[in-house]
């Protein structure tokens, strides 16, 4: 076999193997860091709308507003945190105060994956967590599952 010929089949199995290996590859990790880019994205989001919250509850708590109102929000603060810990995509939480014998009224909205949403439901209806579930409804809607979550708070939160 002259050297040519080797050279060629070299050169052929070279580029056999990097359009086999090389090139899928690298278009997976194109969509790896689009999917992390994206998940960032998300999560930044989320930061953002809870600074936010946040500096609104530090603001209620230097005004002086009643023991009531503190409660609400820490309530809201303990449902937003169960959130965070879920890694939820978009999540609405509504917390608002109730009648006797209900501290406060809660209504959770969240989309994600069904595992997710799954663990959501349990840590929220968890016997620690204060929550009594009235109403859980999981469905679908633009192409994702989602959860909705209506509850009271009988007394006090962890």
């Amino acid at each position: 076999m002259s050297h040519r010929r080797i050279a060629l089949a070299l050169a052929a199995a070279a580029g056999a193997l990097h359009l086999g290996v090389a090139v899928p590859a690298a278009a997976r990790l194109f969509a790896a860091r689009t999917e992390l880019l994206e998940v960032q994205r998300q999560r930044n989001a989320r930061v953002a709308s809870l600074s936010g919250q946040r500096r609104r509850e530090q603001a209620l708590l230097r005004a002086g507003w009643p023991a009531g109102t503190a409660t609400l929000m820490g309530v809201r603060r303990e449902i937003v945190s169960t959130l965070d810990r879920a890694s939820l995509g978009a999540s609405k939480v509504d917390v608002r105060p109730g009648r006797a014998p209900a501290v406060v009224v809660v209504r959770v909205e969240a989309r994600g994956a069904f595992a997710e949403l799954m663990g959501l439901a349990e840590r929220l209806a968890e016997p620690g967590s204060g929550l009594v579930l009235d109403r859980v409804r999981l469905f679908k809607t633009q192409g994702s599952l989602a959860l909705e979550v209506e509850g009271r708070a009988l007394g006090t939160l962890r």
